[in-house]
């Protein structure tokens, strides 16, 4: 009688196999996250430019002027500068002041995070740039004002509005986004203010007065102001001292 022999890998080959298959793994899969960053990276570049064209939508029937940063005339929780935008018809209806933002106002990179209580999600958003006041600018007529004439401010093309912002939450130490981030002039003052995030590869994304929006290193945030803007790390959120 005949024996019937089967064929099939032996132990040693399935490990052989499954060990192949896991140094490809390990090849594929940086560049695939890479490939997933640089993708991110553009919608949020996307999402500002977005948002820089619905402020300017808003200065030119206000006279040229944006919301304000923080408006104290305005209801209770609904007093940050994104609502002004949605409350009057600029961009999609925020319903609920606790409700993570989304769409333009939101880096998909580094998402909402519920830390020190549900107004936090109110507040996660771009960062607008903050003046010594809480007021808005001016944005048209070929040069960017304060309602404090005294405060001198860059070109527009020199000019940060929006950009991403990283802010250390004081209770949960978590890095997350905010909803203003704070030139020098401010954050010498207050050490702990929220500052223009370094969360692209090394670069911020930003959007400028004179309408354009373009990835930043932090050593051309030098270049882009009369003051210095701070930002975090991207890795470790610790604070890059740029002066």
């Amino acid at each position: 009688m005949r024996r019937r022999t089967t064929s099939g890998f032996t132990l040693i080959e399935l490990l052989v196999v499954i060990a192949i298959i896991g140094v490809l793994i390990s090849l594929v899969m940086p560049a695939l996250r890479g490939a997933r960053e640089k993708a991110l990276a553009v919608v949020c570049l996307s999402n500002l430019r977005q948002l820089g064209t619905v402020t300017m939508t808003y200065a030119m029937d206000h006279q040229g002027w944006t919301p304000e940063v923080l408006d104290d005339d305005r209801p209770a929780h609904r007093k940050h500068w994104y609502f002004e935008l949605a409350d009057s018809g600029y961009s999609d209806p925020i319903t609920k002041w606790q409700d993570p933002l989304r769409g333009i106002y939101l880096c998909p990179t580094l998402e909402s995070s519920l830390t020190g209580g549900s107004a936090d999600y109110g507040q996660q958003s771009y960062g607008m740039r903050k003046s010594r006041l809480w007021s808005g600018y001016k944005l048209l007529g070929g040069r960017v004002r304060h309602r404090d004439p005294s405060i001198s401010l860059p070109a527009p093309s020199q000019f940060i509005l929006f950009a991403d912002s990283g802010f250390i939450h004081p209770f949960s130490q978590k890095l997350m986004q905010w909803y203003w981030f704070a030139p020098s002039d401010v954050s010498q003052s207050a050490p702990s203010a929220p500052l223009v995030h370094i969360r692209h590869a090394g670069r911020a994304n930003a959007w400028f007065g004179d309408g354009h929006a373009t990835a930043i290193g932090a050593d051309e945030l030098l270049d882009k102001e009369t003051y210095q803007i701070g930002g975090y790390r991207s890795d470790d959120g610790s604070p890059i001292n740029v002066h």
